[in-house]
């Protein structure tokens, strides 16, 4: 006798594609990858729903051989926002999440911790100081929410002071599926005094912005360069709508925090700095103005200002428009605390294991005492073990070249 298995998973849609005979396996809306049908006709599937699959065989049988097509499914998972391929880190991976600047926690010393949980961008902002469009990249992470919001749980308790947990990642927040469950963990952590993210906006809407709200987010900064379309539009590198963005911020400002936060790029948007700081006037809400830097991999289509010169422009703004402009740590409360100690000291030697690739071509991530470490330059693959030598050690972020 024949018995009928349901298949069904939260972080999961199915999608036919008739035309190739494959079903696409969406995974937390932005990450994806495809089976052909003759593996799961091998089960005898029989009929796709978009968030269910039916079987019409024993369940014990179809579990153990849907597992493994599920194994070998995220050892293809790709980005939909740029085709990259995407590697999923969990709580059985073995990658730790302290030890890179591209995913899992920063801690830069403070009261404030970054939460990275994905990589990619919905935009090709012509000043991104990690250059998340380019080309040059290969690999993009998603890291599951339980295992971030655990991490972030031991973190907490090392720091004095209560926590700002703010969601950074190298990218957009909002192409994280999980973003709403993230931030609802994170909030219901009793050290966390308050959790935020940057976002461009175009994600966004109301009623996103309400279930983040209902989650314990606190505050939400938009990066808004411009209040011209054309200006916005170019420095966005897509159509940055506009008015969609003005909109959005009046209803984010009447609930929760909401601070500006653009970049001004030399001979660009330097026209639009009088009409963002009053746009911050008017909402009463605070504008964080951002010097353009030149970063390695970043994009740089300006030369750099002078941090001096800089703080000319925000000196001479700050006494026309009567706002403070020039601003610390403190304005953002964020105090020094309690530093995560390092295993690894730089010029050391350390036995480390591949676990995946790194985002660049040169890259690859190894793991060694409870840290990741980006080791350049080297032909190891993954699961092997290597020596390598450690370059970088500061904010527990570790890089290393083979010893």
């Amino acid at each position: 006798m024949k018995h009928q298995t349901k298949i069904e998973y939260n972080d999961f849609e199915f999608i036919e594609i008739p035309a190739k005979r494959m079903l696409r396996f969406i995974f937390l809306k932005y990450f994806y990858f495809d089976i052909l049908m003759e593996e799961l006709e091998k089960i005898k599937i029989v009929k796709t729903e978009r968030k269910c699959l039916y079987f019409d065989e024993k369940e014990q049988k179809v579990n153990h051989k849907f597992n493994r097509i599920m194994r070998e499914g995220f050892n293809n998972l790709k980005s939909i926002i740029n085709g990259r391929d995407a590697v999923y880190i969990h709580q059985n991976s073995g990658i730790p999440l302290v030890g890179t600047n591209y995913f899992g926690i920063v801690d830069r010393d403070s009261s404030i911790l970054e939460i990275k949980p994905v990589t990619g961008c919905n935009l090709k902002c012509i000043y991104c100081s990690v250059g998340e469009s380019s080309l040059k990249k290969k690999t993009d992470y998603v890291v599951e929410k339980d295992y971030l919001i655990n991490e972030y749980e031991k973190l907490v308790k090392l720091k004095k002071n209560k926590v700002e947990a703010h969601i950074n990642p190298q990218g957009e927040p909002l192409i994280y599926g999980d973003i709403v469950e993230l931030v609802r963990g994170l909030k219901n952590i009793e050290k966390t005094k308050k959790v935020s993210f940057n976002t461009n906006g175009l994600l966004l809407n109301k009623e996103l912005t309400d279930d983040l709200i209902k989650a314990g987010l606190d505050q939400i900064n938009i990066s808004l360069n411009a209040l011209d379309e054309k200006t916005a539009s170019k420095l966005a590198g897509a159509h940055y709508n506009l008015e969609k963005i003005l909109d959005l911020m009046n209803y984010i400002n009447k609930k929760i925090k909401l601070i500006i936060s653009p970049v001004i790029v030399p001979g660009i948007n330097d026209s639009e700095i009088d009409k963002l700081i009053k746009l911050s006037k008017k909402l009463n809400c605070r504008i964080g103005l951002q010097n353009f830097l030149k970063y390695k991999h970043g994009f740089n289509p300006v030369k750099q200002r002078t941090w001096e010169e800089f703080y000319r422009i925000l000196d001479k703004k700050e006494k026309e428009h009567n706002i403070k402009l020039i601003l610390d740590a403190e304005d953002f409360d964020i105090k020094k605390d309690e530093a995560l100690e390092k295993p690894f000291s730089k010029n050391k030697i350390v036995e480390a294991q591949i676990k995946m690739p790194g985002r660049y071509n040169n890259e690859m991530i190894a793991a060694a005492k409870d840290r990741a470490i980006t080791v350049f330059d080297t032909k190891a693959k993954i699961n092997d073990v290597v020596r390598v030598k450690i370059i970088r050690t500061k904010h527990n972020i570790f890089n290393a070249v083979e010893a």
